[in-house]
């Protein structure tokens, strides 16, 4: 026979007490369904948009940028021509003409800011030496322009761009899913797993050529018709999506890659899956893209035929074009250009 102190009984009694209590409690949460989540129990699936992150953008997939530079030769150019330029192309306008004019010292170019229209007017009509548009002239008037000689200089590459609030549930967006926002028919995030948060739609100008090509590619020629507001440039596009949460716009990837105004400011997002790479563009994967175009009345010469060949260049193209966050021509597979012809 045992016997226990009384200590020892009493430290014995609580022991099956306690024990009992635990298994019981054990016993009516298990009743409850077991409710209490593992402690590592991870992010919550997007259920209603499952591909909301399953691709995302980086600044090293827009490109090599850098803002590499070339050295233009001395072509002993001389005389002055004048230039009607395109928004987008501007950065890269701006660049070769400060590299021509360091070697060319003789030779004056002035620029001035139009719009693709008015620069194929202005060329046609022999008031300026070159017109750069970021669409081909067909586009603009299929009969009109029979003069003119295209130069295709580049490719601008477009970034659909959110607020960073939003890139914290989605990444990723489906060509359907973009429409159904940019015609209204989505408004708030939460339809899509994001949080419960009102879209507010930012777009370009109807006559811009930057919404003809969003128009074109992106939208498959279906109105925008939820745009709540307007904004002119991407400078300003970017100063509205980076201080306005739950917006939504699109952007030159030049404004956010390296260096750019909007890096880190804005979040690029893919569009089904593809990113607005030099590579996913090239081969077409990625349609969000225009051509940039330089017209001369016939074939440039002169000054004209000097700058043009220049931006032309091997030099020009191979450091200048990717270090702004263009793509040259070249690069384009037949496929690729074939899809983006007017």
């Amino acid at each position: 026979m045992i016997s226990f102190s009384p200590l020892s009984r009493h430290t014995t009694l609580r022991g099956m007490m306690l024990a009992t209590s635990l298994v019981l409690l054990t016993l009516l949460l298990g009743a409850c369904g077991g409710s209490t989540p593992p402690v590592n129990a991870g992010p919550v699936p997007n259920t209603v948009n499952p591909d909301a992150k399953t691709c995302s953008v980086s600044t090293a997939d827009l490109g090599s940028g850098g803002g590499a530079k070339a050295t233009a030769p001395n072509d002993k150019a001389t005389g002055t021509i004048t230039i009607d330029d395109s928004p987008e192309l501007q950065p890269l306008l701006t660049q070769a003409q400060t590299e021509y004019l360091a070697a060319n010292t003789k030779a004056k170019i002035t620029v001035n800011a139009e719009t693709s229209t008015q620069s194929l007017t202005d060329v046609e009509g022999g008031k300026v030496q070159i017109g750069n548009t970021d669409v081909f002239a067909k586009t603009i008037n299929s009969t009109s322009y029979t003069n003119l000689t295209d130069n295709q200089v580049a490719v601008v590459v477009f970034a659909l761009v959110v607020n960073p609030d939003v890139a914290a549930y989605i990444t990723n967006l489906t060509t359907q899913q973009i429409q159904q926002i940019f015609d209204g028919q989505i408004d708030n995030w939460d339809q899509l797993g994001g949080a419960n948060e009102g879209i507010t739609v930012i777009g370009r100008p109807s006559v811009s050529d930057t919404d003809g090509t969003f128009i074109k590619y992106v939208m498959q020629n279906a109105a925008a018709s939820a745009t709540q507001s307007v904004q002119d440039t991407d400078a300003s596009v970017g100063d509205a999506v980076s201080s306005t949460p739950g917006a939504i716009s699109y952007i030159a990837t030049g404004f956010i890659g390296t260096g750019g105004k909007y890096n880190g400011k804005v979040v690029p997002i893919c569009i089904d899956g593809q990113k607005p790479s030099p590579g996913a563009v090239a081969s077409n994967a990625y349609q969000f893209w225009t051509i940039e175009h330089m017209y001369t009345k016939g074939t440039a010469t002169g000054l004209a035929a000097s700058f043009i060949k220049y931006i032309m260049s091997t030099a020009f193209q191979t450091n200048d074009v990717p270090g702004l966050y263009f793509l040259p021509v070249s690069k384009l597979s037949a496929a690729a250009m074939q899809a983006h012809q007017p």
